[in-house]
């Protein structure tokens, strides 16, 4: 039996329905910052256990983690937690960090936020990392004459955040600019 693609946590849009259809325990307590949208686009999706009601699962690392508390920040407990992970790597951090100056400085920030927002750039900036983001879900994988590859995308600053299946979004690890609908002829420089 083929397995669906449809439904794979990859896509945000499945991460984000597995805390609503399966009843995440602080839904209706806006006090957390554990809420869906925010588990969701830090990669997690809702698996609970009995001993741990609030347990969630990384689509991209498979770890996973529970107790959420009130203050818990997802995007900065999955840095925290998971360095290995490429989600965390790349989505993660760029949300933990914040902006720097005009010229790319962080010098007005605490010292810990300095390392964190520099590693961030030599993630960036490393293209096996951004095509890592790809795996083997990229619409375009597998089509012949085809520019927009994974290769491609990842050369041109590209990393790979589906909504949904068949979804072709992609950030800019740069600027953060979001674009989609590619077509396979476009050019991604």
């Amino acid at each position: 039996m083929r397995k669906n693609h449809s439904k794979l946590p990859v896509y945000y849009e499945n991460r984000y329905d597995s805390f609503i259809s399966g009843n995440w325990p602080f839904l209706s307590n806006k006090e957390y910052l554990a809420q869906p949208e925010f588990l969701a686009s830090a990669g997690f999706y809702f698996v609970p256990q009995p001993d741990h009601p609030d347990n969630v699962k990384c689509a991209y690392c498979n770890k996973e983690l529970d107790e959420w508390c009130s203050d818990d920040d997802p995007f900065v407990i999955h840095c925290r937690h998971s360095d290995t992970c490429i989600w965390a790597k790349v989505h993660c951090k760029r949300r933990t960090c914040g902006k720097t100056d005009a010229d790319g400085n962080f010098s007005q920030w605490p010292t810990d936020t300095v390392s964190a927002c520099q590693e961030l750039l030599a993630f960036i900036e490393d293209i096996p990392t951004r095509y890592k983001t790809f795996g083997k879900h990229w619409p375009f994988s597998n089509q012949p004459k085809c520019s927009v590859t994974p290769t491609k995308m990842a050369e041109a600053g590209f990393y790979y955040a589906p909504d949904r299946f068949g979804d072709d979004t992609v950030l800019c690890g740069f600027c953060n600019c979001t674009l989609n609908y590619w077509e396979p002829n476009d050019d991604p420089m």
